[in-house]
């Protein structure tokens, strides 16, 4: 049906979510026949389905099933980063989405069980960076920011310069993002016939990407 609808990719649930007080992160939620299935049918039209996932089981649970991106994977060990490598799939960071989130949490009246949570991925999130380079696992660019927060988007860049490198970040950010949507040759590069915004940056984003963070005052 979404499909049908123009949808470009498929999201399922993998697991349980950080802003649902109800369903444990661990809690694994659709069965790998029911994700293998919308798989079968994303790839019947070119396309392919990306999940929400926090732990190792969550995303092995994923990929052996075809899903081709996991999303978030806080939690995520060495041998999981190493299998999502295996099978050319990728994992999407959306770490700005829980510092941010944690920072206002009071204000938007969220619940002490959310608010652990958020405090749990948190903690974990900067570890999962390290954890995916050493497998040599390829990390797209992602925030998960919704509403009032998406004014923070760009805090990204300098969430992730905490344990990646400038190259490797802005990389996530185009190229790698780019293959993700099945967009390589026309998104993330500057070249005749590509689909390209260009931006011009105060200072060298190759030395501190955290310019990228503040782009009312950086970029142009």
């Amino acid at each position: 049906d979404e499909l049908r609808k123009g949808a470009d990719h498929i999201k399922v649930m993998a697991c349980g979510g950080v802003g649902s007080p109800s369903d444990p992160l661990e809690t694994i939620q659709f069965t790998r026949e029911e994700i293998a299935a919308a798989v079968q049918e994303a790839r019947r039209h070119g396309k392919y389905v990306c999940a929400h996932t926090y732990t190792s089981e969550a995303v092995r649970h994923s990929v052996e099933a075809g899903v081709r991106t996991v999303e978030h994977a806080n939690f995520i060990d060495h041998d999981t980063a190493s299998l999502v490598a295996s099978l050319d799939a990728f994992v999407v960071p959306t770490l700005v989405c829980y510092e941010v989130t944690a920072e206002h949490g009071v204000k938007l009246g969220l619940s002490p069980v959310v608010m652990d949570k958020l405090a749990m991925v948190n903690e974990a999130g900067i570890a999962m960076l390290d954890i995916c380079a050493g497998a040599g696992t390829r990390m797209g660019f992602g925030t998960d920011l919704m509403g009032e927060m998406e004014y923070a988007q760009s805090y990204e860049f300098t969430i992730r310069s905490r344990a990646q490198k400038p190259a490797d970040i802005l990389r996530s950010a185009t190229t790698v993002n780019a293959e993700i949507l099945q967009q390589s040759g026309r998104l993330g590069v500057i070249r005749p016939g590509a689909l390209a915004d260009m931006i011009v940056c105060e200072g060298n984003p190759l030395k501190d990407v955290t310019l990228l963070s503040k782009p009312d005052q950086n970029l142009r």
